[in-house]
């Protein structure tokens, strides 16, 4: 599994919070959604032979929402 953190603008309550999770969780090869409402920072956790980062970047992206800035993958 592959560890991803997004930093992104936009995302400003719990319902924004639920459209982001929700448009990551329907790609295949998505492990887990946590997204931090207080900074925007949306990790994802991915098996990366089924879904690549900028699949889930533009999830984001589709969901109305800006993404900042992309660190470091870390394999988990």
């Amino acid at each position: 599994m592959d560890k991803v953190s997004i930093k992104t603008s936009g995302i400003k309550c719990n319902h924004c919070v639920k459209k982001v999770e929700n448009a990551i969780k329907i790609l295949n090869g998505i492990d887990a959604v946590a997204i931090d409402l207080s900074s925007g920072i949306v990790n994802v956790t991915y098996n990366s032979l089924e879904v690549n980062q900028k699949e889930i970047l533009n999830a984001i992206e589709e969901s109305g929402y800006k993404v900042e800035q992309v660190y470091d993958e870390k394999r988990v």
